[in-house]
């Protein structure tokens, strides 16, 4: 994520904001992560020191030694919220919180095993970690973990 002028219709992008995309996404993107540059962050933190809630950035955004991320499987999002309400009501049939980190247990060893090289396995590596932490997070039972072969 970035901050500048972009251009887009149906059949054409282009701006400052792209190219500063495409240069964080080249040269500092090694993981799969919506990656946030120091400008966008910038805006986020004086967004939320205005409305005195600075707190809430450790809710949306990780840091894990390689530069801030959207977390995007954090508890606080709206919607995953809206699903463990409603999982905890019985409201839901195989579409709440848990059976998506079921998915995911399922789907990264598989992407592993068939890993075209060294650099999809350690991306494949890096999201087991996130997705294990956010187990954690959830408070889900340590079945839900990731494991890789």
């Amino acid at each position: 994520m970035t901050v500048g002028k972009l251009y887009h219709d149906d059949l054409v992008v282009y701006g400052g904001a792209l190219v500063a995309a495409a240069k964080l996404e080249s040269s500092v993107v090694s993981t799969p992560r919506i990656a946030i540059t120091e400008r966008c962050m910038e805006l986020v933190r004086a967004e939320l020191s205005r409305l005195s809630a600075s707190d809430l950035q450790q809710d949306f955004i990780r840091d894990y030694g390689s530069g801030p991320f959207v977390h995007v499987l954090g508890r606080e999002w709206p919607f995953l919220d809206k699903e463990r309400r409603q999982e905890q009501a019985r409201e839901l049939h195989g579409e709440g919180v848990a059976d998506m980190f079921r998915e995911v247990r399922s789907a990264l060893p598989l992407r592993y095993a068939h890993a075209p090289h060294e650099w999809a396995k350690r991306k494949l590596e890096w999201m087991r970690d996130y997705v294990n932490r956010s187990v954690v997070e959830h408070g889900l039972s340590e079945d839900f973990k990731v494991s890789l072969p």
